[in-house]
């Protein structure tokens, strides 16, 4: 398991989808999100410019 410098955990698994627009992306992430919900799985989406940093960094 993946941990932070101090040796806090971090549980989990990060998921990347990449695709061009339109090759239906949304609707797979969409389905994933729906089904790992319905076996019991806390399920955190997020966009890819979410983090401030990242959004400073991309404007």
């Amino acid at each position: 398991m993946a941990s932070l410098p101090d040796g806090t955990p971090l549980p989990g698994k990060l998921f990347i989808v990449e695709g061009i627009d339109g090759s239906g992306k949304s609707t797979q992430l969409d389905l994933l999100r729906k089904w790992l919900t319905n076996e019991g799985y806390v399920v955190v989406f997020t966009e890819w410019n979410s983090s401030p940093i990242v959004r400073k960094t991309t404007k």
